[in-house]
């Protein structure tokens, strides 16, 4: 009598699923049949496929459930449906896991048998190509391995590989600030409590892919991670000191990172008040992991502890003329920033080769490699939930082995000599610079340390598999390769600092700025509202005198006219009616 084989199929799965493990006999019991020779079989086969997958396993007496397995999509994949690329990479990577210990080097043929269960030519080339775009996998011989991923390394590999133009140091950066925003608060260098917080800024003109990376990638992930853990690592990019103890009191968030795509605004109004603002004292205290505490009118006194906040920006070299003195750098913030600049001569602009246009094209507008980023993003996202999880549940401290402790020490006591020196000559800002590298070494190998440790701490099933992870000379010889980039890049923005066009960037500012703020017309009824409403709403300054240069500059563009009892064009006659004259109503100019 022929039978249903999906009914039977759904009805042992379901069976297992719930039990765990069940005999052949109470399998074929279950599909209303006696035991006899030969239905044994037919139960196997029809669970042959998830068996050979890893999702089900024989034991003695019959089948086994395998739930951590469960990621491996059974075969009969539809070759030409794109978004299947995240599953066949999956179904990779579950495989070379799963058997590293007992075979370690893949054929893209060997991985189209086990995957597909065949290997005729078109599955094994699909194989082919998605194995090679997996950043863990490395060629070996004929074939394929997986290693141990340095996170950082990928990242920025990923990153390098996606979006055009970007500067490898950059992309290095980025990757490195999305790792130590999960490391979470509790993770210190055994030598003293030193957070892996880090402050991160770019230096760039206009144009250079600043921002891209930061949105197309970094942000995603941040966004996913805070979706899988429900908690928000995004935090406040524009507060005032108050507002920002407030949120994260409020929210019972005290960690994450601070992603601004133009900083020259948040240090400018920092500024305003003079030298040792309460912004600026307080960002130097984010930094160090002082607790916040306040006392304010509003709120009264406030307090929170175990604060962990990293940033992560770029700005135009207007924040080198307009913010970075040596005001910034004596008080202290600005010692506590690793800082990139990308000049334009770095610029690496595609290929015009005509068969290279050809090649790029069927990439750039590619639904397959569209997909194919988007999985590798919600992979990571997923990975840095579970890291962020293990981290703070088990590896609760860093230890240093004596290698990388005696290197660090050799390299704190060179950088004390040249502080030493340059302080001769009182309150030199410079060696204020210079104190901080050590800080800043230990911050990052305990980063790296975590970095190339990445597989192995997703691995672990408990905490003692923990236990052996360690700063290695390795690491440490990372951090301070880091630092000394870091100083040269310093040492290029100081020189840059004297040939900024401070006009030109001011006037690009200005107009953003000033756009911005006429385009609050535009929720008032009929696009008008007075002078007096647009100042209370206070969000883009609340210095009115800055308020009246943008209104100046939004009617020089012709963004607005100025309604009062007769329409005025002339600027002269909008300023002799009165700038300063609440009363006045402007209209936004479609």
């Amino acid at each position: 009598m022929a039978r249903n084989q999906q009914e039977d199929f759904d009805k042992l799965s379901k069976k297992l699923r719930e039990q765990g493990e069940v005999t052949i006999v109470n399998l074929v019991e279950l599909l209303g049949m006696d035991y006899v020779k030969g239905l044994g079989d037919y139960v196997e086969n029809l669970f042959s496929t998830w068996i050979k997958a890893g999702r089900i396993e024989r034991t003695k007496t019959g089948l086994r459930w395998i739930e951590k397995e469960q990621k491996i999509s059974i075969p009969d994949w539809d070759l030409s449906e794109p978004t299947l690329d995240s599953e066949i990479k999956e179904a990779i990577r579950k495989i070379l896991l799963k058997h590293r210990d007992k075979k370690d080097i893949w054929t893209p043929q060997e991985l189209s048998e086990e995957i597909y269960k065949d290997s005729n030519p078109e599955k094994v080339s699909m194989v082919d190509a998605m194995v090679k775009l997996m950043v863990d996998v490395q060629k070996v011989d004929d074939g394929y391995k997986l290693y141990d991923r340095d996170f950082i390394t990928n990242m920025s590999a990923l990153t390098i590989r996606n979006i055009e133009m970007v500067q490898e140091e950059w992309a290095t950066l980025q990757a490195t600030s999305l790792l130590t925003t999960f490391l979470g608060n509790t993770i210190i260098v055994k030598k003293s409590p030193v957070r892996l917080n880090l402050y991160i800024l770019m230096i760039a003109l206009s144009g250079i892919r600043k921002s891209l990376p930061i949105q197309q990638i970094f942000e995603l992930i941040l966004k996913k991670v805070g979706e899988i853990l429900k908690k928000d690592f995004k935090l406040p990019t524009k507060s005032s000191v108050e507002g920002f103890i407030t949120k994260m009191d409020e929210d019972g968030n005290h960690e994450g990172v601070i992603v601004a795509h133009e900083f020259s605004g948040v240090f400018k109004k920092a500024r305003q008040d003079g030298y040792q603002s309460d912004a600026l004292e307080f960002m130097s205290e984010n930094y160090d992991g002082i607790a916040y505490d306040r006392t304010t009118i509003t709120h009264g006194q406030q307090k929170v502890e175990n604060v962990y906040v990293n940033i992560l920006s770029a700005t135009t070299p207007y924040f080198l003329k307009k913010v970075m003195d040596e005001d910034f750098f004596t008080q202290g913030t600005g010692n506590r920033f690793i800082y990139n600049y990308f000049d334009i001569e770095d610029v690496k602009l595609p290929s015009e080769k005509e068969e290279d246009i050809e090649k790029d094209v069927e990439n750039i507008f590619s639904e397959k490699e569209y997909n194919v980023i988007t999985a590798d993003i919600e992979n990571y996202a997923k990975e840095l939930a579970m890291l962020y999880q293990k981290v703070n549940k088990w590896l609760t401290k860093l230890i240093m082995s004596k290698e990388a402790g005696i290197m660090w020490r050799k390299f704190e006591i060179k950088s004390l000599k040249k502080w030493k020196q340059l302080m001769k000559d009182t309150f030199n800002w410079k060696g204020n610079i210079v104190n901080r590298y050590p800080l800043m070494a230990l911050k990052l190998s305990g980063i790296y340390c975590v970095s190339r440790n990445y597989d192995s701490i997703l691995r672990a099933q408990k905490k003692e598999d923990l236990q052996g992870i360690a700063i290695t000379e390795g690491d440490m010889e990372r951090a301070i390769d880091t630092v000394m980039l870091h100083h040269k890049h310093l040492k290029q923005l100081l020189l840059v600092r004297e040939k900024v066009n401070v006009k030109q960037e001011e006037v690009k500012s200005y107009k953003d700025r000033a756009r911005a703020f006429i385009m609050y017309l535009k929720e008032f009824p009929n696009d008008m509202a007075k002078q007096g409403d647009l100042f209370r709403i206070q969000t883009i300054t609340t210095d009115s005198n800055m308020m009246v240069r943008y209104l100046e500059i939004a009617l020089d563009e012709g963004w607005y006219k100025v309604v009062d009892k007769t329409t005025i064009k002339d600027k002269e006659e909008m300023k002799r009616l009165g700038v300063g004259t609440r009363s006045v109503v402007y209209q936004w100019v479609k």
